[in-house]
């Protein structure tokens, strides 16, 4: 069995509001790492990257983009290096912008992953379509160089865009009537929230 590796990543610079860097340490508190091995998970703890909150950023747009740029980044280098050791990755964060930097990361140690993306929204607002600037909520976006994408971030990775649509399974998620033509002229798989519940659940004896 391949060693899970935990890497914390306490920052929710991309977010609406500060608060959320502090979930990854209330996991570990609560015995993550523990109840991960006592259900037979091997894990190695590879601690924590500086904590880095959400400051208002007023006159820019997007917001906080530096201050994302560098999380994404330091994720990409430590995820790098978990894969090429023969370890997954089991990354805790804070904000959707993390993910770039994991996907990213997988794509320089010569892997090609794909993505189910469980969250209630699926993150296809761009700086040119959402007024507040919060890059939280345009992950998935820059992660398919959706245009009007900040270029830095789109471009953090080693190719562009960092996935392909196909590759990109949208699951759980409200829709958002601002975003729907976004997902009618794209190929991502989606299972929308009201689908899912509908479906009846199956019990396998």
């Amino acid at each position: 069995m391949r060693r899970l590796a935990l890497l914390v990543v306490p920052s929710n610079a991309g977010a609406h509001w500060p608060g959320q860097e502090k979930a990854p340490r209330v996991l570990r508190e609560a015995g993550l790492v523990e109840r991960l091995e006592s259900s037979g998970l091997p894990v190695s703890d590879l601690g924590d990257l500086p904590r880095t909150r959400f400051r208002p950023d007023p006159g820019h747009h997007p917001q906080s983009l530096e201050a994302v740029l560098g999380v994404v980044g330091s994720v990409a280098v430590r995820v790098e290096r978990i894969v090429r050791d023969g370890q997954v990755p089991l990354v805790v964060g804070g904000d959707c912008t993390i993910e770039l930097g994991v996907i990213s990361g997988f794509l320089r140690a010569g892997e090609d992953p794909a993505l189910l993306y469980l969250d209630g929204g699926v993150d296809l607002f761009t700086p040119a379509t959402n007024p507040t600037g919060i890059l939280d909520s345009m992950g998935i976006a820059h992660m398919i160089g959706e245009p009007g994408a900040a270029e830095e971030l789109a471009r953090e990775g080693p190719r562009f865009p960092l996935m392909e649509d196909e590759k990109i399974v949208l699951f759980g998620y409200e829709p958002n009537p601002p975003e729907t033509p976004v997902l009618q002229r794209r190929y991502m798989p989606r299972y929308p929230a009201g689908n899912v519940r509908d479906r009846p659940a199956r019990v396998s004896r």
